[in-house]
């Protein structure tokens, strides 16, 4: 979701702080759920920055004003209730209004965004002062108090310790350990902290596994626990270390707490227990011990990290709190502790709910109470937060920290106890949403303050109900969002394209309903725990290559490479070798039993041996035994993959893992080898660079040599989160990049050198019409959106209100009394033997906390809708009304009148008649689908067939490229891979004609595969069409239907006869080649992106992104963001916003092949020379085209308007396709629809770049269409001829779009004109030429009219909408909708397009 505060805002000038503050105020208020205007794209902060007043309500102010005399603050904020307006303008009226040090002021959050948010917020509040307050979350917090005092802090004292730690930290030898002895350390036991913790400063999770393990093993420690793995045991010791950090207990409180409890265990008192509390002492003894010797486990760890000079995560909160308790017991002004609270003396907390109890304990040594209660000059503290959407309890969060805030600053109500302001009006959600959320979230046990409500601030008058949609199974959920949008229930015609989320429990859900609503024809996108690179073929391929390498008889890395590209031989050929070299292991291995002696003792040495005389797969294929028949091209492949291992395997011995991972990359092509679609290309190559990324970063961390075993090794050590190469997670083990870096780094180019200033990119996502989001509630936390579904609510697994309960058996890593409460706790209070039994005394039932967390997180996931909240359920008979929420609101009266109910069936109804209408037809809805998840099955199949057939030409292109001897000619392979690069198309084209008619292809399209493999086409025909339920008059043309074909089935045959969607671009594409516009937009094979086109794409968004940020934030045009008299400033932000779009683009680019090297990595001086064109045209566009008075109307319009043609024009475009041929020997084409029309539901889009309105000479209003153009200033261009096609369209649309000559956007047919734009239209058509002259020399204005221009030097092309021949473009258009229809795709006669690749 977009947001409108953003790096580089802009800092008014020249003004008061108050009346700056006023002129923001509305701006800097949090959660709102006004949305713009209809069709105005604007999201619904931006609208309510116009349409807020300037004044807090009552409870804001209180909580803004609150006197920090007063004592500390609690602002209970419920969603929507402008809890982040409310930290900044506390924050404005400290400084503003009572004169306080903004260096004094602390403002913490959770997320690296978050703390930039506010911050820009802020600037917008206060000015440049905004940059001395400490804005940060609290682990960047902790890193900056260790870079300023880390030298000061001292190790525990052994003293101080248990005299257990003294010999443990003999035994385990702590120089020598892992990472210790490769560190460096800072000698002596002192810590190595200060300005230079920053780079590699981070323990990553190889280094602590591997940490972990050598101090298990040294102090031979739990034991019972190694038997089974020692790696179960180091985690386990990992486990108990986290749990104790996240409670700031330090190892010399826990050894003495596993004292007390084992001293407890030994007390006497138990012989006269009762027998049912005596048989549980042998599991408490068993528990006592495991956990003392984990407890051992972490005084160690802790002490090697302190020689090592490294931190975990959490030591960012524990050592500055031990260093503050440090500075503390010393005492005086030197002290840190003193240091701090001298300088920081107001803090405001934001997303309190979500801190744990070490936070807390930071927290108050910051901020200490007063020991004589509130008043004096104590600390200024304000805790902002909501504890009903505490849900990261899995996270260490304490869901019960307000509670613990009043338990160490004063309980509420009390003498000198804290104030609580209840912000109580949700100024995001409708009455109907409001209502049934607080339904929901009241009936919860453990809330802070029961009696908390939230009011809606919208009138209930005139609100729309939200929607509950029974399924009749879960799996239908995606089925169902599709339905309601289609079919216009939620009302979403106008609003942002962005607007429409749906939110799920987990991500499994989630990703199953992205796919079933891709394959219903949305744009989605998919934000549920991202996407894996690990997980990607081509990572696999490499990971592969190097398992081969390091140990070549491994079986299953051969049969993965010999069957993926570039070698792709048949599966079936492999998998036959595999076995026959089974069976001769099986043979060998008897004829070696039988030689041995049965008396003998087996000789590990002999054993070895005969492993290291075992077969490789590939060794077996090259000389296999007598009587074992290999495949010719299997055993050709299987020769080549030997000599490229060979090369690799030599090249390992003397280069880096990196350096070898980098090789493998160039030798197996694996980014670009495979004829992959669009998005797939583009995860390939961002995985394979982030792999290489991997391996440059941890290699000073490696054993000696660094080569590829070492970091094969060092890469299966890392945890599952550090493996999932997910690009913009940042460095490992770099603190700065970890914690207080950017969030959105792209990381797969950070290394190349090409940015000069890094900074998170927008997201640079270049998808046409609306998107729906697809995410988990966790990361719904923190959004919102016009319309939200809630899938899958029940008690089923996966499910919103599904609490699966934790496995809390013999090994849970803390006892529960340590669990009990979030703040200090003496040790002394376990010392009592009579709590042998109360361990859990002050700690829920874990059933029970689950239960509530969930609750909390439908919550959450509720109240992120504005308007309209439709709720995906399936009705369960006789369900417990405790975890079914929504069987809870209709069996409450309250509840019931704010809901709508409506079958699944119901809606897949609606939804088939609202497409028929759309589509202007009177029959009745031909297909309703109710079976349980047939979108994911046919998503799947059709998915699997598309790769089957790019694998094909894949292959194909392998064979052809072979450099080992083949028996075929030259030409016979040329002649191999044309006919599979046929039955590619044919197959594709196949899987395109059965998914969009739902039934089998016809007769002439299977034809178009080599006459070999007709037969598996037909077959794939049949297989995907029976996928479909069959209704009368559904489906495609049976096989032989259609318009015979000619001898050049190329340029007659049967043509697209279901309703077209057009767009100039593909006109133009039909104009040029007709078989490339088949090819592209009928059988699905998109064409690599060209550098042009790639540079053209960036230059585009960037644009859109800038000039929509000037509407946000002034509404009137251009110039809002930066000041109108600073050009350099506009240029700035431009250019910058131009490069991190290229970052992300690049990353996820379209085309690999076209910016990688042929080693298939990203070529850097490709994506250089790309960078240097964009800041050129860039540049360009700012010093020759920005206009800061511009009245910009939109940006990136896409207009759709339906297609009619009259008699004449039908006429005209039949006539056009049925003249003869010219040629000598070509035949006639036979008459094809003569006297028919152009059949019906055609539709013409267009995205105009910019639609501005301006003054005419006459003083009347016009408007200006504007096309960027990024390549050459061909004639063309700058002179434009009246019956230009691209300006003609945008005239016709643009007509359409005003809504004028009686129809508007959404009204009746505006298909027809007259030869002239509709009336009342006036202004001009341009193409403006942004890379003419871009390199800054003198030039002149190249307008080919007067038009206004106002502050516009560039090179334009300019055309009167008055004097286009938009008569002639219909002309056009008609010819080219009959020659589709016709089945006319003869390739054009200059085209060297992919359409080449089929002769």
């Amino acid at each position: 979701m977009s947001t409108l505060w953003e790096e580089g805002g802009r800092e008014p000038g020249g003004e008061e702080p108050r009346e700056r503050r006023k002129s923001a105020n509305a701006a800097a208020r949090g959660e709102v759920g006004q949305t713009g205007p209809a069709g105005s794209g604007v999201s619904g902060a931006a609208a309510h920055v116009d349409a807020t007043t300037t004044d807090l309500d009552a409870e804001q102010r209180r909580a803004v004003e609150h006197d920090p005399a007063d004592g500390p603050l609690i602002v209970l904020a419920g969603p929507g209730t402008g809890k982040t307006r409310v930290i900044t303008h506390r924050i404005a009226h400290l400084i503003d209004d009572r004169a306080v040090d903004p260096a004094s002021i602390v403002a913490v959050t959770f997320t690296n965004k978050a703390a930039a948010e506010m911050r820009e917020r802020l600037r917008v509040l206060i000015g440049p002062k905004a940059d001395r307050v400490e804005t940060s979350t609290f682990h960047a917090l902790g890193m900056r108090i260790l870079q300023r005092f880390g030298d000061l802090l001292e190790p525990d004292a052994l003293a101080d310790m248990p005299a257990l730690v003294a010999e443990d930290l003999a035994r385990a030898q702590i120089d020598t350990l892992p990472v210790v002895s490769s560190a460096g350390g800072g000698g002596g036991g002192r810590p190595v902290f200060g300005p230079s913790l920053t780079a590699g400063g981070l323990l990553d999770s190889a280094q602590r596994k591997r940490l972990l393990r050598a101090i298990v093993t040294r102090l031979d420690v739990l034991r019972p626990l190694r038997v089974h793995s020692l790696e179960g045991a180091a985690d386990h010791a990992r486990e108990v270390i986290d749990a104790l950090s996240e409670r700031a207990i330090f190892p010399a409180d826990a050894l003495r707490f596993a004292a007390a409890w084992r001293a407890r265990l030994d007390d006497p008192a138990w012989a006269g227990a009762p027998a049912d509390r005596r048989e549980s002492l042998p599991a408490q003894r068993f528990q006592q011990e495991v956990f003392e010797d984990a407890c051992r486990v972490y005084a160690v760890f802790e002490r090697a990290l302190r020689h090592a000079g490294l931190v975990t995560f959490s030591d960012l909160i524990t050592l500055p709190l031990r260093l503050m308790r440090q500075g503390s017991k010393d005492g005086g002004s030197a002290g840190a502790a003193a240091v701090l609270r001298s300088q920081w003396r107001h803090f405001v907390v934001d997303e309190f709910q979500d801190v744990n109890a070490a936070q807390i304990e930071l927290l108050r040594e910051l901020a200490p109470p007063l020991a004589g209660g509130a008043g004096g000059n104590g600390p200024d503290l304000c805790v902002v937060g909501d504890d009903d959407q505490s849900i990261y309890a899995f996270r260490g969060s304490d869901e019960r920290a307000f509670a613990h805030f009043e338990k160490v600053w004063g309980r509420a109500g009390a003498a000198g106890g804290v104030k609580v302001v209840r912000l109580g009006v949700n100024y995001r959600s409708t009455p109907a949403i409001v209502s049934l959320s607080q339904s929901v979230i009241e009936r919860s046990r453990s809330r802070f303050a029961p009696d908390k409500v939230i009011r809606p601030a919208a009138p209930a008058a005139g609100c729309a109900k939200a929607g509950v949609v029974w399924l009749e199974d879960d799996r239908q959920a995606a089925q169902a969002v599709g339905a309601v949008v289609r079919a216009g229930l939620g009302d979403f015609e106008g609003r942002a394209p962005e607007s429409i989320a749906v939110i799920t429990r987990d991500n499994s859900l989630a990703a199953q309903v992205a796919a079933a609503l891709r394959i219903d024809g949305f744009t989605v996108r998919l934000s549920a725990g991202g996407a894996r690179g690990d997980e990607d073929a081509g990572v696999q391929d490499v990971l592969a290559c190097a398992d081969l390498i390091l140990s070549p008889n491994e079986l299953w890395p051969a049969v993965r490479l010999l069957t993926r590209p570039p070698f792709s031989c048949p599966h079936a050929a492999v998998f036959e070798a595999k076995d026959a070299l089974e069976r001769e292991e099986s043979r060998r291995s008897r004829e070696a039993l039988g030689a041995l002696d049965p008396d003998a003792p087996l000789d590990p040495a002999a054993a070895s041996e005969h492993r290291a005389q075992s077969l490789g797969l590939l060794q077996f294929i090259g000389a296999p035994p007598a009587g074992v028949t290999i495949n010719e091209d299997l055993r050709a492949a299987a020769g080549r993959l030997h000599a490229m291992l060979t090369e690799l395997r030599t090249f390992s011995l003397t280069h880096t893992g990196a350096q070898t991972l980098t090789r493998i990359v160039e030798l197996t092509g694996v980014a670009h080898v495979e004829l992959l679609a669009p998005m797939e290309r583009a995860r390939r190559v961002q995985s394979v660079v982030s792999l290489l990324q991997l391996a440059q970063q941890v290699e000073p961390r490696l054993d000696e040599p660094r080569d590829l075993r070492a970091f094969i090794e060092y890469y299966h050590d890392l945890d599952e989160e550090d493996r999932r190469l997910t690009p913009g997670a940042g460095l490992l083990g770099d603190i700065e990049d970890q914690v207080g870096g950017d969030e959105g780094r792209d990381s797969a180019l950070a290394l190349s050198g090409l940015l000069e200033e890094g900074g998170p990119g927008p997201d640079a996502t270049l998808a046409d019409g609306p998107v729906i989001h697809v995410l988990n509630a966790h990361k719904a936390k923190g959004l919102e959106f016009d319309c939200v579904f809630v899938a899958r609510i029940g008690a089923t697994p996966g499910s919103f209100g599904s609490a699966r309960r934790q496995d809390a058996g013999d090994h849970a890593a803390l006892p529960a009394v340590l669990c009990a409460d979030g703040t200090r706790l003496p040790i002394e209070r376990f010392a009592s033997p009579h709590l042998a039994h109360a361990d859990g005394a002050d700690t829920p039932a874990v059933d029970d906390t689950q239960r509530e967390e969930e609750r909390r997180v439908f919550y959450v996931a509720a109240t992120r809708a504005r308007r309209r909240l439709w709720l995906l359920s399936r009705r369960l008979k006789g369900a417990s009304t405790g975890t079914h929420y929504v069987q809870e609101l209709v069996q409450s009266d309250g509840s019931r009148q704010w809901l709508e109910e409506v079958g699944i069936g119901d809606v897949l109804l609606q939804a088939a008649a609202a497409e028929t209408r759309e589509r202007g037809d009177d029959a009745p809805p031909a297909r309703v689908v109710h079976e349980p998840g047939l979108d994911a099955a046919i998503s799947d199949a059709f998915a699997r067939a598309r790769r089957e057939a790019r694998l094909l030409a894949s292959s194909a292109l392998d064979r052809a490229d072979a450099s080992a001897p083949d028996p075929a000619s030259a030409a016979e392979r040329a002649e191999r891979a044309s006919a599979a690069f046929r039955e590619s198309a044919a197959r594709l084209g196949v899987v395109a004609w059965v998914e969009k008619m739902h039934g089998p292809a016809p007769a002439w399209l299977i034809d178009l595969a080599p006459p070999g493999a007709r037969a598996g086409v037909a077959r794939l025909s049949a297989e995907l069409a029976a996928r479909f339920p069959r209704a009368e008059g559904v489906g495609g043309a049976a096989p032989g239907d259609g318009a015979p074909g000619g001898a050049d089935g190329w340029n007659q045959m049967p043509g697209v006869l279901t309703p077209l969607q057009l767009s100039y671009t593909m006109l133009d594409e039909y104009l040029r080649c007709p078989r490339c516009y088949y090819l592209r937009y009928v059988a699905g094979l998109t064409p690599p992106e060209t550098g042009k086109e790639f540079v053209g794409s960036v230059v585009h968004k960037a644009l859109e992104e800038f000039v929509l940020e000037q509407q946000r934030f002034d509404g009137a045009g251009e110039g809002g963001t930066v000041d109108p008299g600073d050009p350099a400033g506009v240029e700035r932000r431009l250019l910058r916003r131009g490069r991190a779009l290229l970052l992300d683009r690049a990353a996820r680019s379209a085309d690999g092949e076209a910016r990688t090297g042929g080693a298939g990595r990203l070529a850097d001086q490709d994506l250089r020379e790309s960078l240097v064109r964009i800041e050129m045209i860039l540049r360009n566009y700012v010093r020759r085209f920005h206009d800061p008075g511009a009245h910009v109307l939109e940006v990136e319009a896409d207009v759709r308007m339906p297609l009619e043609f009259d008699a004449d024009e039908c006429a005209d475009a039949i006539a056009s396709i049925n003249k003869p041929r010219r040629g000598k020997g070509a035949p006639p084409a036979a008459p094809i629809l003569a006297g028919a029309t152009l059949g019906a539901g055609h539709t013409l889009r267009g995205k105009m770049d910019r639609l501005d309105q301006i003054t005419l000479d006459d003083g009347g209003a016009g408007f200006r269409v504007v096309d960027y153009k990024t390549g050459r200033d061909w004639n063309k261009l700058t002179s434009p001829e009246p019956d230009d096609l691209q300006l003609g369209i945008y005239a016709l649309l643009l007509g359409h779009h005003l809504g004028v000559n009686g129809a508007g956007p959404g009204g009746g047919s505006v298909g027809r004109s007259d030869p002239t734009p509709p009336s009342g239209v006036r202004g001009f058509a341009e193409y403006w030429l942004l890379a003419a002259d871009a390199g800054g020399a003198a030039q002149t204005d190249g307008t080919a009219s007067a038009a206004p221009g106002g502050g516009i030097r560039g090179l334009r092309g300019v055309v009167a909408l008055e004097a286009l021949d938009t008569a002639k473009v219909r002309r056009t258009i008609a010819r080219c909708v009959a020659g589709i229809r016709a089945g006319r795709f003869a390739r054009g006669s200059q085209c060297r397009g992919h359409c080449d690749l089929l002769g």
